[in-house]
């Protein structure tokens, strides 16, 4: 497994190409994919990356506090628009220039693993605050199932698998929407399925 916090697909796909000009070899890459892995490119989330960071130092129990810590990030997040508003930010970037953007991004991955003789195959995670059939972000997840159909690259959307959980159940609490235990447990079971399914359609063609 070779992932950081905070990676995006700009970092994801730099790692991946130094890697590969090492004597690693690859046989099948697991790209697993977030919606938000589109943000490094945005012009305006970097430009709100910079403001937080080089914000003031919050003072001395923000620091050396979990709890006061926890209580002045909930409120800056829940304060500042351009956090609150983040997941409207990312659905609007899947069009335009941006998407254009990453799509050349994502065939390059593909593109890298071929050269080094792999398969790629792709799994996406959705936002899990956002399932069910009010999904806003179910467009975005089409674009993507056509783009990796259209590379010839096999797409498991876990959306599907989590379709019939609420979402409430899914996350690690009510101000973080990450995928929880209970989560990470289905979408595990699916990739595994996913996977194994590959493998054996690849073999099949080759015999």
């Amino acid at each position: 497994v070779l992932a950081r916090d905070g990676w995006d697909s700009g970092p994801q796909l730099r790692f991946f190409k130094a890697l590969l000009e090492t004597e690693y070899e690859v046989d099948i890459v697991v790209l697993v994919y977030v919606l938000n892995d589109i943000a490094d490119i945005v012009k305006e989330w970097n430009e709100t990356l910079d403001r937080i960071y080089n914000a003031p130092e919050p003072g001395f129990l923000v620091q050396n506090s979990y709890l006061f810590n926890t209580i002045y990030f909930r409120f800056v997040a829940f304060n500042d628009p351009d956090v609150s508003n983040y997941y409207e930010f990312v659905r609007d970037n899947y069009k335009g220039p941006v998407w254009v953007q990453q799509q050349a991004r994502l065939k390059a991955y593909r593109d890298e693993v071929t050269k080094h003789g792999g398969q790629l195959l792709v799994v996406t995670f959705p936002f899990m605050h956002s399932l069910g059939a009010d999904n806003q972000y179910l467009p975005i997840h089409e674009n993507l199932d056509r783009f990796w159909d259209d590379l010839q690259v096999p797409h498991l959307d876990l959306t599907k698998a989590f379709e019939s959980h609420l979402s409430s159940s899914l996350v690690v609490n009510k101000f973080d929407t990450h995928p929880n235990e209970k989560a990470h447990g289905i979408a595990a079971k699916a990739i595994d399925e996913f996977v194994k399914q590959q493998m054996k359609s690849t073999v099949e063609i080759g015999n």
